[in-house]
């Protein structure tokens, strides 16, 4: 008489509990496990044919689902890579160019003038600028006289006190009702820097993100020949060198 020998479920779990979890089974595991069910069936009562099928179709499934997942991964991972790879191209495009962006930084010079770029909603009225430092403290206040509605860039009076600020602009119309204004921030990009994930554009002693760049100003009237020979280029080893980094960031592992 031929003994039975140990069920298929106890010799299975064994050899799964030594290697895999039992809420996760690796494609080679199912494998290990359908090979040791067979060569431990009992001979007088082999494994019914629809049920060895089933387990089949079930691994067919399995590795269908596997190669699957792993594709929309590559293809998610690829996406991201070509997207930081564009939006390096696009920054080192912008250097040595005047951009508008979101936001309400201001860099007055020691010497020279400074302007802010705003949008002012209506017909406008009566504006008054404020400056605030880094620690939004405030530093100066101006009565910049009547300023129309609409988008412009309003000149600084004269006396402005030099530095880098943060800046308010209150305007208010005929009846002493408040006047809807957004401000912006301008400059022209000598440097593009990469923090924390993200690409910035330096502007002077201003940085502003690339994602809250709205618009490109054209060129002062004034450039000359000259000037425009002394505009920030890149060459190809730099934005390289640009490139690179943008994939060190989306591939820590390089």
């Amino acid at each position: 008489m031929i003994s039975s020998t140990p069920s298929v479920g106890s010799s299975s779990n064994t050899a799964a509990g030594t290697t895999t979890s039992n809420s996760e089974v690796s494609k080679d595991a199912f494998l290990k496990m359908l090979v040791t069910q067979l060569q431990n069936q009992d001979p007088m009562n082999p494994m019914d044919s629809q049920e060895f099928a089933a387990q089949l179709a079930q691994f067919s499934s399995l590795e269908q689902l596997t190669q699957l997942n792993d594709l929309m991964e590559q293809d998610l991972q690829m996406s991201q890579l070509n997207a930081l790879i564009g939006q390096t191209q696009f920054s080192a495009s912008l250097m040595g160019k005047s951009v508008v962006a979101t936001g309400d930084q201001v860099h007055v010079p020691t010497t020279g003038g400074a302007s802010i770029h705003v949008d002012v909603g209506g017909h406008g009225g009566k504006a008054k600028l404020t400056l605030l430092d880094s620690a939004g403290n405030k530093v100066a206040v101006r009565d910049l006289g009547t300023v129309a509605g609409g988008t412009q860039d309003i000149v600084l009076p004269a006396d402005t006190p030099a530095g880098d600020y943060t800046y308010q602009l209150e305007v208010t119309d005929a009846d002493g009702a408040a006047v809807s204004v957004t401000t912006y921030t301008i400059g022209t990009v000598d440097s593009v820097l990469f923090e924390s994930g993200a690409i910035f554009l330096k502007l002077g002693t201003l940085k502003v993100p690339l994602n809250e760049v709205t618009a490109l100003e054209t060129a002062p009237a004034a450039t000359t020949a000259s000037a425009a020979a002394a505009t920030p280029s890149l060459s190809g080893g730099a934005l390289r060198a640009l490139s690179g980094a943008a994939l060190k960031l989306a591939l820590p592992g390089l």
